[in-house]
């Protein structure tokens, strides 16, 4: 258990030292060609401050084009009858999506939750079944990363091209967590090279933009992937 902790730890100082070296985005870089499908923001589950520095953001994108009108988002994908309850107001959120998150990684939490209901967006839980046969073997593998990552980051830019190429969706902002955005991954203790969600979504021609959500004492804002 604790070599699991310093793993993560190691890991999300990884991140962290990649997020200083990047360039942090001017208000120009929120434009986004006309033929780009899909913004994606990497996070950090559970830290609610990363959802409000992200939705400053998303009201740029959504102000200069209209157009994004879904959401997709990392979290359990059987959960979508139950978001849409929630989002016409039939459900409150813990008769809807909390049920969804108890024992793992709250990915829509209720701040989150609030903001889209707010902005009507369209929301798409792109996800495995997190309590299905396979999703209990995922989670009970999450060491091995570089499967855990990639295998996850396949089927989620999958869904969303479904999403595009259905009358469902025109452009979606996609968050999702950063591991799914850097090009490395710990596997059982070790950094290997994973193929990125950028990279899945070039494999699909789905122009994409990619931004890096961070909220410290020392680096608040987004700083551009590419």
């Amino acid at each position: 258990m604790f070599f699991r902790i310093l793993v993560f730890a190691l890991f999300n100082l990884f991140i962290f030292s990649k997020a200083l070296a990047s360039n942090t985005v001017q208000p120009d870089d929120f434009k986004v060609d006309d033929d780009t499908r899909v913004v994606t923001f990497g996070e950090v589950h559970d830290v609610p401050s990363l959802h409000t520095v992200m939705f400053e953001y998303v009201d740029l994108i959504t102000a200069a084009d209209s157009s994004f009108d879904c959401f997709f988002v990392e979290f359990d994908s059987t959960a979508k009858e139950k978001i849409d309850r929630y989002m016409a107001g039939d459900l409150s959120y813990e008769e809807s999506i909390l049920p969804f998150s108890e024992g793992r990684l709250n990915l829509l939490p209720k701040s989150l939750a609030e903001n889209l209901k707010e902005r009507r967006f369209n929301v798409f839980p792109v996800d495995f079944e997190y309590k299905s046969e396979k999703g209990n073997w995922y989670f009970a593998n999450s060491g091995s990363g570089k499967i855990f990552v990639e295998d996850r980051s396949s089927l989620m830019t999958q869904n969303i091209l479904t999403l595009l190429e259905s009358d469902q969706c025109q452009k979606g902002i996609f968050l999702v967590g950063q591991v799914h955005i850097w090009k490395h991954a710990f596997d059982d203790g070790r950094l290997v090279r994973t193929q990125t969600v950028q990279e899945f979504f070039d494999d699909l021609d789905v122009p994409t933009k990619t931004f890096l959500l961070h909220n410290n004492e020392l680096n608040r804002g987004v700083t551009l992937v590419r």
